[in-house]
């Protein structure tokens, strides 16, 4: 996992090319207070290396069929499945690793370590919530994402704790009208996310608003009709770089 701490041992490698994290984790390592939202597919509930580091939804019963907490959503005890719209969550392998990456559970001896995976003590990283827009892969450099639930998947995050929302996929170009409601949902993620609906802080949230991560996509292009929703200036948009700091072949920019 060069990409986490690279030595520059290999002759591929710049030593440094990597996000820092040795330095992070003098610092932090997770935290279960810091729910993230993983817009995506489906996280598989059952991956040994994920399963402690689920957020679940304090006021649902599972399997009840009612809406306890009344937030709209039936039985939605680890998130919320948009596409089918209900709360049984198809297992997706893009929405798993990306869960694994951000969440995996550090110092297991199981899978790979993650950037908030905790330290090895149960309960020590954060939380991921699965808000699954997308079901099948369709293609290896990800998938693009069409559906108007997506504004609703985005702003479930925020109604329901999450500070984080991590998104990696692009729409499909030329379709405004979801570019506007898509970036109706990022503004209210940004603003309301840790807030109750007067928009005060939460007790025991991290943050007074929210950050919305989107990949910057793969077609190695600086077009932004292919990057949306990257291009817009209110998300974090992340591309990728390879392991002796030049930008990756398929990154767009």
């Amino acid at each position: 996992q060069w990409y986490l701490d690279n030595p520059g041992t290999e002759s591929w490698q710049k030593k440094g090319a990597d996000i820092r994290l040795f330095d992070v984790w003098k610092q932090y390592n997770g935290n279960p207070a810091v729910i993230v939202a993983v817009v995506d597919g489906g996280i598989n509930q059952e991956h040994p290396d994920l399963q402690d580091n689920l957020w679940t939804n304090p006021d649902e019963i599972p399997g009840n069929g009612m809406d306890d907490d009344g937030n709209g959503y039936v039985d939605d005890i680890h998130g919320y499945n948009f596409v089918d719209d209900n709360a049984t969550l198809v297992p997706h392998r893009h929405g798993t690793h990306v869960a694994g990456t951000i969440g995996a559970t550090n110092n297991n001896g199981t899978g790979i370590s993650s950037i908030a995976g905790g330290d090895g003590t149960s309960g020590s990283g954060v939380r991921l919530m699965s808000c699954q827009i997308l079901k099948s892969l369709i293609s290896i450099g990800g998938e693009v994402a069409s559906d108007p639930f997506i504004a609703a998947a985005i702003k479930y995050g925020a109604d329901n704790g999450a500070v984080i929302s991590q998104n990696s996929w692009t729409y499909v170009p030329g379709l405004p009208d979801l570019s506007q409601s898509g970036k109706a949902a990022i503004d209210y993620f940004i603003k309301y996310a840790g807030c109750d609906e007067n928009g005060n802080q939460l007790d025991g949230s991290p943050m007074k608003g929210g950050i919305v991560l989107f990949a910057s996509g793969n077609a190695n292009t600086s077009d932004p009709r292919i990057a949306a929703p990257a291009d817009y200036e209110k998300v974090v948009a992340v591309a990728a770089i390879e392991a002796d700091y030049r930008k990756a072949s398929y990154s767009n920019y």
